[in-house]
């Protein structure tokens, strides 16, 4: 088990949920676990300003496109946790196939759009991001 950041210490038990969802979708655990973390802080209940949902700041209409057309799970519901880690993770995997395994471009079409990435390059804030979230994994290792 990780030694977890004090900010999810008592979130310690979504730990199994993570690595399982890490291993369905083929995706490192760490990496999802440092990602999610940098989002909500592992916060179910967190909703974004732009109306980003639960523990991987799910936008409404990619979770509902990630579980009808990536999973074909169309009910699964981002408000409870581990519907929302196993559909950020499979999210992951396809930004990172997007991205050629790349995982700070992935990590970009996360935090900034896959067209915005593709259109514009990546931005300055979300290399911080992808750097941001590297430095993390070992936390979750």
């Amino acid at each position: 088990t990780p030694t977890l950041p004090k900010e999810v210490a008592g979130r310690g038990d979504l730990v199994p949920t993570f690595r399982a969802a890490a291993q369905e979708a083929g995706v490192p655990a760490d990496l999802l676990m440092a990602m999610a973390y940098s989002e909500s802080r592992w916060n179910p209940d967190a909703v974004s300003s732009a109306g980003a949902i639960g523990v991987g700041q799910l936008m409404p209409r990619t979770a509902a496109w990630v579980a009808r057309d990536l999973m074909g799970e169309p009910n699964l519901d981002p408000r409870k946790p581990a519907d929302n880690i196993r559909m950020s993770a499979r999210l992951l995997r396809w930004l990172l196939d997007q991205a050629g395994g790349d995982v700070t471009r992935a990590l970009a079409m996360y935090a900034q759009g896959v067209d915005g990435v593709r259109r514009n390059g990546i931005k300055p804030s979300s290399v911080k991001y992808a750097e941001r979230i590297a430095a993390m994994r070992p936390q979750f290792a």
